[in-house]
């Protein structure tokens, strides 16, 4: 029996120290699975309370690496919170190296009752154009005879449409399907480049079927036609009416005694002056003014100076120490992240070299810097003003720029890894060309065109175009020509680099011409054309040549008609446009990189997604912070290991006190039951 006081006594200091020691770290326990084990039913003891305690104990060097894991995220948040501050203003450059965007152009019209137009960079400010619109350009219009109903049935047929030079459509025509309703719908299902609807007169036989081109212009009229096996449906298309005649937009540019004519097959007229593209709308006479769009500009430079001052701001609440908190920033460590920025604030307002001292630097445009702080500001009106005042200035400033001694190569652009620190050095060794298939035997003059020959089907580009020949008695060599580049501006028209330029060479042979440049232009006959025969055209490919030559004595990439710098020379990033027909030498292109360049080169040695500063440092705190969770995951499945092995020790003691208890109980009895007998 003392042995059993001596053990509740040790028992009951055991429980006073445990549960001291649970008080000092219940903190820690919060993440760690309580015990589902012993209830201390027959002891007395709270046993859950007790293993609680020692794996909190045990875990308290866990909770620090917790902790320490947290302190990581906290410093990569702030990291991607900087990085994506910085991608912002990096977006705005991206805007402000674009032509459009610093050289923006308006036009005004003196009458958008009669034309507008729109310009790009390349248009001169300032620059007047005088026109008179004579003609506007419209869509063939025909309605057929009238019927007495638009439901009656014409029975079964073909119905051919055709659009100018275009491919003939053939549209079969159901007998249960074949009322004036039935065939409009037909037609508008078949894409042959026509709408149909059926109009209503107030004639005696009011129903009319109408047909309208979709293209404007003379070469697209449409001719309309049925099977004569079906006599009522042939009737139908006999003797169309023609509701508006198919005609080209014309224009006279100047008021003198000699203006010049353009016409066009749409209402809009392509660089009718460099850059300007005119879009009439009724006859009569207009002017159009070219003038400076600064709004592009002016808002893409307040949302760089915006963008860049949240990411200043940012770093410099974050890199602080609060004395009274006695806590830093999440950054404050991060004094790469600081020079780096520091380094774009430099960028932003440094000095450019080679240009006006009147429009070198950002403060031309009101923009200064604290220096305490690196914070921006920016005088809105001073920015108006350089704006409206000195545009080219701004374009030069924010804008790459280059010259070349040979009108046969001019600059394009650069890029990041371009140094520009001297002239290049470029050779063209063999220039660009173009794809040309030029028939082996000269057109016969006429040439008869019918069912047996009218096929003829190409690969441009490797896209296929299936074209079918009007029939014809015989077409001169001219006419031919005319014809196939009819049909084939009509089929690529959806794909203008597709586009082929159709000629008679010298030798009276078919010729054909990709517009594009390069080995990726290609022109192929296919063995199905019908046509190739009496055309003189062979069906082996024939291919572009993309340019080659060399910068600065290394081997430079050549696609198309542009040259660009080879990668790991001072020429990577250049591309240079080549139109010299023959080869050059020793030419000198002097490239220049604008502040939009420049800044975005500093920023991308941040936010580059590969080698900047903040991607290392977010991958480096991604692998601590991978390494932390191992560690917790490994030290909380020891721990579990260990809760297990307390969990069965206190079950165990429960099951002998249990059975001591029992005895004990025994005893007891048997003890006062002895002791009563003797005392009787």
């Amino acid at each position: 029996m003392a042995d059993a006081v001596s053990s509740s006594t040790s028992t009951d200091a055991l429980i006073q120290a445990l549960t001291a020691l649970t008080a000092s770290t219940s903190s820690a326990t919060t993440s760690t699975k309580t015990s589902k084990g012993v209830g201390g039913l027959a002891s007395g003891i709270d046993t859950k309370a007790l293993i609680d305690a020692m794996i909190a104990s045990d875990r308290s060097s866990t909770h620090m690496l917790e902790l320490r894991m947290q302190q990581f995220q906290k410093r990569q948040e702030g990291v991607r919170s900087l990085n994506t501050k910085l991608l912002s203003a990096q977006l705005d450059l991206s805007s402000l190296k674009l032509s459009g965007t610093i050289n923006g152009r308006t036009v005004a019209s003196s009458d958008d009752k009669l034309a507008t137009a729109t310009a790009n960079s390349s248009a001169t400010i300032g620059s007047s154009l005088s026109v008179e619109v004579t003609a506007v350009a419209k869509a063939d219009q025909i309605a057929t005879v009238g019927q007495a109903s638009a439901s009656n049935g014409f029975g079964a047929g073909t119905i051919t449409l055709k659009v100018g030079n275009g491919a003939e459509h053939q549209i079969t025509i159901g007998s249960s399907s074949s009322s004036l309703n039935d065939i409009a719908k037909a037609i508008n299902a078949a894409g042959a480049g026509v709408t149909a609807a059926v109009v209503k007169d107030t004639g005696a036989s009011p129903y009319r079927l109408v047909l309208t081109g979709k293209d404007t212009g003379q070469a697209n009229t449409i001719s309309a036609s049925a099977d004569a096996g079906n006599a009522a449906l042939a009737a139908l298309f006999t003797g169309e009416q023609v509701l508006t005649a198919a005609s080209d937009a014309t224009i006279k540019i100047g008021d003198g005694a000699t203006p010049i004519t353009v016409s066009s097959t749409s209402n809009t007229f392509t660089d009718i002056a460099p850059g300007v593209n005119l879009t009439v709308k009724d006859k009569g006479k207009v002017t159009v003014t070219v003038g400076t769009d600064t709004t592009k500009a002016k808002e893409g430079i307040k949302s760089l100076v915006t963008n860049l001052n949240a990411a200043i701001t940012y770093l410099n609440d974050n890199t602080k120490y609060n004395a009274t908190t006695k806590s830093a920033g999440v950054l404050i460590q991060e004094s790469d992240l600081r020079t780096a920025v520091n380094a774009v604030v430099r960028t932003m307002t440094s000095t450019l070299p080679g240009l006006s001292s009147s429009m070198n630097s950002v403060f031309q445009l009101g923009i200064s810097v604290d220096k305490t702080t690196g914070v921006l500001t920016l005088d809105e009106a001073k920015l108006d003003a350089a704006l409206a005042g000195n545009p080219q200035g701004v374009a030069d400033l924010f804008l790459n720029t280059g010259t070349s001694s040979s009108t046969g190569v001019t600059f394009g652009a650069l890029g990041a890894a371009t140094k520009t620190s001297s002239p290049f050095n470029v050779s063209v060794t063999t220039a660009a060309q173009q794809a040309q298939l030029v028939g082996s035997t000269p057109l016969t003059d006429p040439t008869a065109i019918d069912s047996s020959n009218n096929k003829l089907s190409l690969l441009i580009n490797g896209h296929a175009y299936n074209l079918t020949l009007s029939a014809s008695p015989g077409y001169t060599p001219s006419q031919m020509s005319d014809h196939l580049q009819g049909l084939l501006d009509t089929a690529v028209k959806d794909a203008p680099g597709d586009r082929v330029t159709v000629g008679i060479d010298g030798s009276g042979n078919l010729q054909l011409t990709t517009r594009s440049y390069g080995s990726s232009s290609s022109i192929e006959v296919q063995a199905t054309s019908t046509a190739a025969g009496i055309l003189g055209l062979g069906t082996t490919k024939v291919s572009g040549v993309d340019v080659q030559g060399t910068i600065n004595g290394s081997t430079a990439k050549g696609t198309g008609q542009v040259l660009e710098g080879a990668d790991k020379t001072d020429a990577a990033g250049l591309s240079l446009l080549v139109t010299a027909t023959g080869p050059l030498s020793n030419v000198s292109v002097t490239a220049r990189k604008g502040l939009a360049q420049s800044l975005q080169d500093r920023l991308s040695a941040l936010t580059d997604v590969e080698s900047g500063v903040a991607r290392r440092k977010d991958t480096a705190y991604q692998n601590i912070i991978n390494d932390q969770q191992k560690r917790i995951a490994a030290a909380d499945e020891r721990l579990a290991q260990r809760r297990k092995y307390y969990d069965a020790k206190f079950l165990r003691m429960e099951q002998l006190t249990a059975k001591y208890q029992g005895m004990s109980s025994y005893l007891t009895q048997f003890s006062t039951s002895s002791s009563s007998k003797s005392n009787s």
